[in-house]
């Protein structure tokens, strides 16, 4: 039997292509993000650019969910943004760009630009609305908290605000300043 969750990615997929498969999900962390990008890439027989903004996300975590959902990275590349806003001439099938919301700089809206694609897949729990990458790519399908929670998609949670005392920051400033004077009494020597 298939889970509310993932009825609720197919979903986001389904709303992806009728998108011309061109568009950004956002839902809230914990709904699976990346296992929509991994079904969209399934499907996806040419070239594929899983792009992200951390090294992190690149070598481990979608290498890893690939691997979950045991679908093949035959066809896909992984990069970081930063490694590929200066390049050009670079064409691919499918882009599936994760956190897209961190790439909104001029810089990475030109790599959109001058990248050729036939699909675009932006991922992201957090977008603003006057984001420049809006000027490129909409939100085609939306998951808020409240959704997640209709779902099970996320577990239930209280907010909780408690009071700490910063004394490890203060300690850190203190030392930053005393490191500071020191190092500027050595380099006017």
């Amino acid at each position: 039997m298939t889970d509310q969750k993932s009825i609720e990615q197919q979903s986001a997929l389904d709303a992806w292509k009728k998108s011309n498969s061109i568009g950004i999900v956002q839902a809230v962390t914990g709904f699976g993000k990346s296992r929509v990008g991994v079904l969209a890439a399934s499907e996806e027989r040419g070239s594929v650019l899983v792009v992200t903004p951390t090294t992190v996300l690149r070598d481990v975590e979608w290498p890893n969910e690939f691997k979950k959902w045991g679908v093949s990275t035959d066809n896909v590349e992984f990069a970081c943004i930063q490694s590929l806003y200066t390049k050009t001439h670079l064409s691919y099938d499918l882009i599936i760009a994760d956190e897209i919301h961190l790439m909104a700089g001029e810089e990475y809206i030109q790599f959109f630009k001058r990248t050729k694609f036939k699909k675009l897949l932006g991922l992201t729990a957090t977008i603003d609305s006057d984001s420049p990458i809006l000027k490129l790519f909409s939100v085609i399908y939306t998951v808020t908290l409240k959704n997640a929670l209709s779902f099970n998609a996320i577990a239930p949670f209280r907010i909780k605000n408690i009071g700490v005392e910063l004394k490890e920051r203060k300690r850190y400033e203190s030392l930053t300043n005393t490191i500071d004077k020191n190092f500027g009494r050595i380099a006017n020597k």
